[in-house]
């Protein structure tokens, strides 16, 4: 025995012991021998135990508590007191440096899991933040399962093909790629030698996306502006704050009343004249703003909120306008129905609205038709969103590029022989982007090369975009903060492997099917989370052009800035050569 060292580590396991190791040593060939026992239930130079690490990963990453709430989980169910929060800070970082290095350890596992489903579609995305780095992950369409995740400045292509290298020596190559309709990853994936020849599709949802921006985005943008301008919803808003004010001052028509007389207006003959008026007057401004419900809850250019407004104002004057006309009525008679329908007229008899609005009428028949032809749309009441998958079959996926070919044929029928410029030009966008995109959006049946079994693959990316949701849904719990952008910025990428815990299977094939056993395997491989941890810390800033703020404040700081400014200007302009050696 050559020395002692004393150790007082922290774990839900251990308690809070003193340790003393004894270090041993061979004299002659002065090989140090530790209790390697020891390093299953504490990392090495560590104070806090494997199982400590995963109840504060678990409560940070899958519960998304905060530091405050961690502690209080850690003293109430451990009685392990003053954990500082740097040190659960800490802790977290470390649970993903092991989780990270058990996953990729153990991506045969993972692999036998994926192909037990005779394959994965390899569906590749990235954050896009303004102002963060790009957290891109690789994800099996059909399991939902991370396979994949990194952290790159850019969405530039060596970096995506990387990453893309590395998803296919681990786990594998895949049935078929999705993606957006980003370029680089296209390109990215010609540069991936084992990818060339897999089936390359592209997401539906953000197809359609694309192409309805670009038939909506001007035109609608103009609709709006005009209706602004004409400010026809702040002059109904106020008047209908006018008509709760004054029906306050009499009184109140019950909500019953109200049914039964517009069920049967002769039956209430008895109700206040007045206050009638004004609540039928209220309704009517009521259901007018309520124009979100003619909408699919899809967002633009899904939805056209300004065009559905513009509809609903129509036909509201239409039918006042066609009651008021049966009548002579004076200016004081039903004096608030006299001024909405006014109101409303002003925005009917404009032409910059009526022409805007038909011109986007136009574009939406051709874009619903579009939508059909994919079988983009939901049966159900809910909308298609990325938040709610979009039904398929192997049907509809086998009909797909023959339903594509019979609208092809159509928009060129209505480039040939119609008249209107509008929609032929709409026809002429959209065929565009059919020809450029039409060996992507249909193959979403294939069969393994293995077994020849028949696989459906997803139409969509959602699944990549369900899985930066959560994230984005569990740090806002988390922060209590709206925008994430700073968050996001510093957000390890082995974050978004996390969600894999909640697959079973992928719980068996790693972990032996309990999370009980996280703290053996993090031990197992404390080695290569180790090495993660190492690369974590010795990475540069996150900042492209680094400095600190010590530099910043020195009072030399400036005048220097001054002199090296000074200088770029004059190699700009000529006057001093940038080359070390003097100019002949």
């Amino acid at each position: 025995m050559q020395w002692t060292e004393v150790h007082h580590p922290r774990g839900i396991f251990l308690g809070e012991p003193e340790i003393h190791h004894k270090i041993k040593q061979c004299p002659h060939c002065k090989t140090v021998y530790r209790f390697e026992d020891i390093g299953n239930l504490v990392p090495a130079h560590g104070n806090y135990s494997f199982d400590v690490i995963v109840e504060v990963g678990l409560a940070r990453y899958r519960r998304h508590k905060q530091n405050q709430e961690i502690q209080k989980e850690l003293e109430n169910r451990f009685g392990l007191k003053k954990v500082s929060s740097s040190t659960i800070t800490n802790l977290a970082n470390q649970f993903l440096d092991y989780f990270a290095a058990v996953h990729y350890a153990n991506s045969g596992a993972i692999k036998n899991t994926i192909y037990g489903h005779e394959g994965y579609a390899l569906h590749a995305d990235g954050t896009c933040e303004a102002g963060t780095d790009i957290i891109f992950v690789v994800r099996d369409g059909l399991t939902k399962l991370a396979l994949v995740s990194e952290k790159i400045p850019t969405e530039n292509i060596d970096d995506i093909a990387d990453i893309l290298k590395k998803c296919v020596k681990l786990f594998g190559v895949p049935l078929s790629s999705m993606r957006d309709l980003s370029p680089n990853i296209a390109a990215a994936k010609q540069n991936v030698e084992a990818l060339k020849d897999v089936v390359d599709l592209i997401c539906h949802y953000h197809f359609l996306k694309t192409v309805g921006e670009r038939l909506f985005e001007s035109i609608h943008a103009k609709l709006t502006t005009r209706l602004r301008s004409l400010k026809i919803r702040p002059a109904l808003t106020s008047l209908r704050g006018d008509m709760v004010q004054a029906t306050k001052q009499n009184k109140l028509i019950s909500e019953e009343e109200i049914k039964r007389f517009i069920d049967d207006p002769q039956s209430m003959l008895l109700l206040d004249p007045l206050q009638l008026r004004r609540c039928l007057s209220y309704m009517l401004l009521r259901w007018l703003d309520d124009y979100g419900a003619d909408l699919k809850g899809e967002f633009f250019p899904f939805d056209l909120p300004s065009l559905a407004f513009y509809r609903r104002c129509a036909k509201l004057y239409s039918i006042l306008k066609k009651l008021l006309d049966k009548y002579s009525l004076k200016p004081h008679q039903l004096q608030t129905i006299q001024t909405i329908t006014s109101k409303l007229e002003v925005m009917k008899n404009d032409q910059e609205v009526v022409e805007t609005s038909q011109r986007l009428e136009i574009a939406e028949r051709l874009f619903e038709q579009l939508r059909i032809t994919l079988r983009f749309k939901n049966p159900k009441t809910k909308g298609v969103l990325r938040q709610h998958q979009v039904l398929s079959s192997v049907k509809v996926a086998a009909e797909m590029k023959d339903r594509l070919t019979m609208f092809r044929k159509r928009l060129h029928i209505i480039m040939e022989v119609n008249d209107d410029p509008n929609e032929v030009n709409d026809a002429r966008i959209i065929l565009g982007y059919l020809d450029k995109y039409w060996n992507n959006l249909y193959g979403h049946v294939t069969y393994t090369k293995s077994s020849g079994k028949l696989v459906l693959l997803p139409r969509t990316n959602n699944i990549s975009e369900h899985g930066f949701d959560d994230i984005k849904q569990g740090e806002r719990r988390r922060l209590g903060i709206k925008k994430l952008r700073r968050c996001l910025q510093t957000m390890r990428p082995e974050q978004l492997l996390v969600a894999n815990l909640d697959n079973q299977q992928y719980v068996d094939a790693v972990y032996g099917g309990s999370l009980g056993n996280m703290p053996t395997y993090f031990s197992r491989f404390w080695q290569q989370g180790k090495e993660i941890r190492k690369a974590r810390k010795q990475q540069a800033s996150n900042h492209r052009i680094p400095i600190s703020k010590k530099k910043l404040r020195d009072q030399e700081w400036l005048p220097k800035m001054e002199k090296a400014i000074e200088t770029l200007i004059n190699i700009t302009v000529g006057n001093l050569c940038p080359r070390k050696q003097p100019c002949t």
